[in-house]
């Protein structure tokens, strides 16, 4: 299976359109973790390869590559209603909660490894 060579098998180029067949990445995600030093992209053979040791590469790096890293997961109107109470007092009321949240979420992201994932693959294959 493609996406299993790709994450166990960091040393082999794995085609960049296989790649995206066997788990859904587009080419415009391989070019954002290529641009954040996560893969290495091989001009003309098409294929992709993961740049670090699997132990270095987090979740939350994958997130902030793709989804840049100031991204708020969490977000709605900058400028809501001031006439209405719900739209007034919208921040007020969940910037704190989403922003823990966001936090939660990213600390959660930041201590999960690739070589992490990539040993309980192997452990549900198994058999």
């Amino acid at each position: 299976m493609v996406g299993d060579d790709f994450i166990s098998y960091a040393d082999r180029v794995i085609g960049i359109a296989d790649l995206a067949l066997a788990v859904g990445v587009q080419h415009e995600v391989i070019g954002k973790l290529k641009d954040a030093g996560l893969v290495t992209v091989d001009a003309g053979v098409g294929g992709a390869h993961i740049a670090r040791p699997l132990t270095s590469i987090t979740l939350l790096d994958v997130y902030q590559a793709i989804e840049g890293p100031d991204r708020q997961l969490f977000g709605f109107h900058d400028n809501p209603n001031p006439q209405c109470p719900v739209g007034r007092n919208i921040h007020t009321l969940l910037d704190g909660e989403l922003d823990a949240a966001q936090h939660a979420l990213e600390t959660q992201l930041g201590q999960t490894t690739l070589a992490r994932l990539n040993d309980r693959l192997d452990t549900l294959t198994e058999g």
